[in-house]
């Protein structure tokens, strides 16, 4: 378990790609308790980073090329700077969060799964984009529905599925 206000979690070094560089697994996520993250897996092959944070939560940063992202919060999970993963079938990217999910920034997918969930709503502000070029998409939203401000884009370019659910 993990404490701090602003955590930066780092697996491998800027250009050596050799190895696998994970932060956590399906199986053992990372649990923290932080204000804001910042993560980054560098590696040549599919990296892991999943993350499971005890409350409110500011996604600031995630480096990776490609691979398995799941970032969990039990409150409000806010994404406050731009995503992008590669154009790679095995992506895979699950946002969650107890509360809102909050989406300030842009999000480019270039394939793969890419799964948001909000327990209360999924928001996306004027300022995002959210992009996947194939794949599947699925955004689950609670009560409080999926909204999206006047200029927010969700853009599914040859996406196989898309799915708007209401959490039950």
């Amino acid at each position: 378990h993990v404490t701090g206000t602003d955590v930066r979690l780092i697996a491998g070094t800027v250009g050596n790609n050799d190895g696998a560089r994970n932060l956590g697994s399906l199986l053992r996520p990372l649990r923290l308790q932080a204000d804001t993250l910042v993560a980054s897996a560098y590696t040549g092959q599919n990296a892991q980073i999943f993350i499971e944070n005890t409350g409110d939560l500011a996604l600031l940063q995630l480096n990776i090329v490609r691979g398995w992202v799941s970032i969990d919060a039990s409150g409000t999970l806010r994404v406050v700077q731009n995503l992008q993963l590669t154009d790679d079938s095995a992506n895979r990217l699950d946002l969650s969060a107890g509360a809102d999910l909050e989406l300030e920034a842009d999000i480019s997918f270039g394939r793969g799964q890419l799964t948001l969930d909000g327990a209360g709503a999924v928001r996306q502000s004027a300022q995002s984009a959210i992009l996947n070029r194939s794949g599947t998409v699925t955004v689950t939203a609670g009560t409080g529905g999926f909204v999206q401000a006047q200029g927010a884009s969700l853009s599914t370019r040859g996406a196989a599925n898309r799915a708007l659910q209401q959490r039950q």
